[in-house]
């Protein structure tokens, strides 16, 4: 499946994300209820008090999701998650093979809001379903091609367009030579490439494996979020520290 053809399906789904992007980067708290019967999910979005998609019987939630900030109720066959969602950037993650799935359990686990753009459904409660069409200024995109699809160029070009802040690309030297280069003769300026496109994705760790990638990349995403150094925290505070000797 190319890149248009997934994108042109996931936008063709009910999906809260766009919203909660936007309303987050304006610095309002939402109130995210999931509720689960069987197979069938169904989110609603509250903000302030008002529904901004989804069910109205999801209002009545609203007040014991402030309180609570994050809990579980079951009622009869169903359950309801609530989550209170605060300014934070949400990430994108677009691919559908391990990394792409480890890099978006990662994130979530560490607070984010997450969502996927991929042929198939990650299966969780948890990571919504986006497009494209959701990200907004400042968005943070990780595109995890394992395939070797050649739709990659084309999710990178249009989250530059769109004005993510960072656009984290998982590709081998080589490959990611050919992209900048193909994103260069489609328009996208060098002072653009360098400033938010992130090829080969990721912090220097010297990890191998699936796991340890997907950790590298979201540990570079953290690191652009809180403006952080990257080096050891012994380095910078503590006994050990610079400061101390």
């Amino acid at each position: 499946m190319n890149f248009n053809a997934i994108d042109d399906h996931m936008s063709s789904s009910c999906d809260v994300f766009p919203h909660i992007s936007y309303l987050t980067s304006m610095g309002r708290t939402v109130v995210l209820v999931t509720e689960i019967q069987g197979q069938k999910i169904t989110r609603s979005l509250i903000s302030e008090g008002v529904l901004v998609t989804g069910s109205r019987e999801h209002l009545r939630f609203y007040d014991l999701a402030l309180k609570s900030g994050k809990s579980e109720i079951v009622e009869g066959d169903r359950r309801i998650l609530l989550e209170v969602i605060g300014p934070s950037p949400g990430l994108l993650v677009v691919g559908s093979g391990p990394v792409a799935a480890s890099v978006a359990r990662i994130a979530r686990d560490a607070g984010m809001q997450v969502a996927h753009l991929s042929e198939e459904s990650y299966q969780s409660e948890e990571i919504m379903t986006a497009s494209l069409d959701a990200l907004s200024e400042g968005a943070f995109v990780v595109v995890a091609n394992e395939g070797g699809s050649p739709y990659d160029v084309d999710v990178v070009e249009k989250a530059l367009r769109k004005g993510a802040k960072y656009v984290g690309l998982m590709a081998s030297e080589k490959r990611a030579r050919e992209s900048v280069e193909e994103l260069l003769r489609r328009g996208i300026t060098m002072e653009t490439i360098r400033s938010r496109l992130h090829t080969p994705a990721g912090l220097d760790l010297g990890g191998r494996g699936a796991g340890e990638i997907s950790l590298s990349i979201v540990a570079e995403v953290l690191k652009i979020i809180h403006a952080g150094s990257g080096r050891h925290l012994s380095e910078l505070r503590g006994p050990l520290s610079e400061r101390s000797r």
